[in-house]
């Protein structure tokens, strides 16, 4: 199931600007709603003098955790496993669609975010893994838990942005990417940010755009392939 939730999801993802109005559907994964209820939250918090980063990033968490969970029980109580999947292949095509993953200046970075690192969560924790990797680049945004959501994404990030320099090497120029790959591992503390980079850069034949375009696009669907085979596997 899990795997066809991945795949119903990415297919919408990629192919939803092909058909009248999809364009908007794609359009309306907004995220502007995060600000007021993380605003709201740390409200409540600061009244019971919570400050720790930490803290206030699970407070945010919990109850998206349980809203995601209540919802898929009332879909999988009114239309069984179908409803699990309608469900869930809508929350997933929603998370891929991140805008605050566009704060990244490198296509190769902003692609790792938006969608490689979502899916592969989903693949390893289900929906409530990528709901997590899905809030903690959203709030990076907010100033009084930056640091300590930074660690926890940096963290999160190690080893699906690894992978994805992997991926870029073998859909594009494997040697040159594997060698980059390779030191970027050896360098414990590079950021994750500069291994895509790296490696998608390595992969490269040439910097024309439409050369970057068509990588980031290969490596999306190998992407897709490899967290249906974790979900088959797992």
């Amino acid at each position: 199931m899990g795997a066809l939730i991945i795949l119903i999801a990415v297919l919408i993802d990629t192919c939803a600007h092909l058909v009248p109005g999809g364009a908007k559907l794609r359009g309306a994964r907004s995220v502007s709603w995060v600000s007021l209820y993380s605003n709201k939250v740390m409200e409540l918090l600061s009244k019971i003098k919570v400050t720790n980063g930490y803290l206030v990033f699970l407070a945010l968490f919990i109850p998206l955790f349980f809203t995601v969970f209540l919802l898929q029980v009332l879909f999988v109580s009114i239309l069984s496993s179908l409803g699990k999947i309608i469900f869930l292949s809508l929350l997933l095509f929603y998370l891929l669609g991140n805008p605050d993953a566009d704060q990244y200046e490198s296509k190769f970075v902003q692609m790792h975010e938006r969608n490689f690192a979502i899916l592969f969560w989903f693949a390893v924790l289900g929906p409530f893994g990528a709901l997590l990797y899905w809030l903690l680049i959203v709030s990076q945004k907010i100033m009084t838990i930056n640091s300590n959501v930074s660690t926890l994404h940096a963290i999160a990030a190690w080893v699906p942005a690894r992978i994805t320099g992997f991926i870029y090497g073998l859909v594009g120029k494997f040697n040159s990417a594997l060698r980059c790959l390779i030191s970027c591992i050896g360098n414990l503390t590079m950021q994750s940010s500069q291994v895509l980079i790296d490696c998608g850069t390595a992969a490269l034949d040439t910097a024309e755009p439409e050369d970057e375009a068509k990588l980031v696009f290969r490596a999306y669907i190998a992407w897709t392939v490899l967290s249906m085979l974790i979900v088959l596997f797992l």
